[in-house]
């Protein structure tokens, strides 16, 4: 039932500012509340207690939805004749009354978006404004292919109107049409216009991070759940899911559009080939190994590939099935620019030519007829996976790449499994503890994997699903003084060529120890390489 909270007649001795509103009454229903006010409605349904739905409207009788709650949202309230005050565990959102005006804060009292005027309306738009804070930063907006990705400074046109703060908040209008973004104003204000002059309605989503916010958009906006195993190799165009959204053909463009995509909560950039199936040379070259690290790859049945790519997009293969069922279960973009992995870095919004790919991998594609290229490398240390040299981040390097290369750095503390052949490479970047979930599809469930040192030693630990040949590779590791999988010692082997199931092989020129492993279903594998000499580890 119904509930009314306090009615307030709107009165004022002073005439209200043109287009201002007052609020007359509010009413309680669950999770919604609804506000009559002096020249319409406006109406906020809580989701989570992260993200909840506003709408503004001046019509004659408002419109009411069905609650889109996953569950009851806990809230506390507070009304007072001036203001509305409702919380949950995480966000706080105030209404004032007269005028009526809304803002949100965090649970920790930071400022997260505001209105700072009233809503200005003509007779086809409607614009609502709001009030930046000086250092926060704005991406999305959908398909664009501009240079920035921090859409601070600009006016964008767009009919994908979903926007991420680097507050850790999102903005998302589900009404179909074009809506323009003005972030223009040299005070920090910035104002979303709707092409429509009655109402206004969009949903807010916060988190810790820019993940989460994502995944709270995922409560209104489920990802299609569509993509198998087989979608992570070259696919022909005709095959390409409905969930993936094309991407231009002009290298530089497509790598932009494809992380714009990823910030504006459409979670899977397809690259088609077709186009360079004409041409030969090096633009082919760099086109074909950029789209073998595409979330979908597209190529006509015709179209030979260099090896290179092919190899590449086959070794790719767990991981991108890794992080397509991440993508379907938070509706996480399986390719994650950096803003969206280091969002407290500044310096990640500078970049819109390089990406991670899932959490591990720092990818630095080269276009056209380029063979070097700068790559920023953001917080943390990472291996140039073709060198195995270790670098310091926040900084930048020159790097040269071959045709056939495609320049790669995994971060370290992480572990990223690679297929080669019948073989599963699992490499471990030490010296912070690792851990990496590995989908199986066809079990529907994962093979976790955790490696780290521990007091004197180095562990790998694996709780298999499936049972298949590992082969551990850990990069900037001294060689052992043995190695024990269970119980059981391993032999140590003169060659990478003679490495079998059940021995180890240290290769000293890269400083990486391989270990051979087979395991089967059910297996709670945990292997032990203890050092003569301490630290272990040893960059490059």
């Amino acid at each position: 039932m119904t509930r009314p909270l306090l009615i307030v007649a709107a009165a004022c001795c002073c005439q209200a500012p043109l287009f201002a509103a007052d609020v007359s009454a509010v009413e309680r229903d669950g999770d919604a509340f609804r506000f009559k006010l002096s020249d319409g409605h406006a109406a906020i349904d809580w989701i989570s207690p992260l993200s909840f739905r506003f709408r503004r409207d001046w019509l004659a009788t408002p419109v009411v939805r069905p609650s889109a709650a996953v569950a009851p949202v806990p809230l506390r309230v507070t009304e007072t004749s001036e203001s509305v005050e409702i919380k949950s565990a995480s966000l706080t959102v105030s209404l004032s009354k007269r005028p009526f005006r809304l803002s949100v804060t965090s649970a920790k009292g930071v400022p997260l978006l505001r209105q700072n005027a009233d809503e200005l309306r003509d007779a086809t738009s409607t614009r609502f404004p709001f009030q930046a804070s000086a250092s926060e930063r704005f991406f999305g907006l959908g398909p664009r292919a501009d240079a920035e990705l921090n859409a601070r400074g600009q006016v964008i046109e767009t009919d994908r109107p979903f926007l991420l703060s680097s507050l850790s908040y999102g903005l998302c209008f589900p009404r179909s049409g074009r809506y323009r973004f003005d972030f223009s104003s040299a005070s920090g204000a910035f104002g979303v216009t709707a092409q429509d002059s009655r109402r206004i309605d969009f949903y807010f989503h916060a988190g810790n991070n820019l993940k989460e916010v994502l995944d709270q958009y995922s409560l209104v906006e489920p990802p299609s759940g569509e993509l198998l195993r087989e979608h992570a190799g070259f696919l022909s165009p005709d095959r390409r899911p409905v969930a993936a959204v094309p991407l231009p053909q002009s290298l530089p463009e497509a790598l932009r559009v494809a992380l714009h995509l990823s910030l504006s909560g459409l979670p899977l950039p397809a690259f088609d080939l077709t186009e360079f199936s004409a041409t030969e040379g090096l633009p082919r070259q760099r086109a074909e190994m950029l789209a073998a690290v595409m979330p979908i790859a597209l190529r006509p049945p015709f179209m030979k590939l260099q090896p290179a790519a092919l190899a590449l997009r086959t070794s790719l293969e767990p991981h991108l099935v890794t992080y397509f069922q991440e993508m379907n279960d938070r509706g996480y973009p399986v390719l994650h620019p950096l803003p969206l992995q280091f969002p407290f870095d500044p310096e990640s919004a500078a970049h819109p030519d390089q990406f991670m790919l899932g959490d591990e991998l720092l990818i630095a594609p080269l276009t056209g007829n380029q063979t070097r290229r700068r790559v920023y490398l953001p917080p943390g240390q990472w291996t140039d996976l073709d060198s195995g040299r270790m670098y310091r981040g926040r900084t930048s390097l020159e790097i040269t790449a071959a045709a056939h290369q495609l320049p790669r750095f995994a971060k370290n503390g992480t572990i990223l499994p690679l297929q080669r052949g019948p073989i599963m490479e699992l490499h471990y970047f030490p010296q912070l503890g690792a851990e990496y979930f590995l989908w199986e599809p066809e079990l529907q469930g994962i093979t976790q994997i955790h490696a780290a040192p521990v007091a004197d030693d180095l562990r790998l630990e694996i709780e298999e699903r499936v049972g298949r040949v590992y082969q551990f590779v850990s990069h900037h590791t001294i060689a052992p003084q043995r190695v024990v999988a269970g119980a059981k010692e391993l032999n140590r082997v003169a060659s990478l060529d003679q490495l079998a199931a059940g021995s180890w092989f240290h290769d000293a020129a890269r400083s990486e120890l391989h270990v051979r492993l087979r395991t089967a279903p059910g297996d709670d594998l945990i292997v032990n390489a203890s050092f003569p000499i301490q630290p272990w580890f040893a960059p490059r």
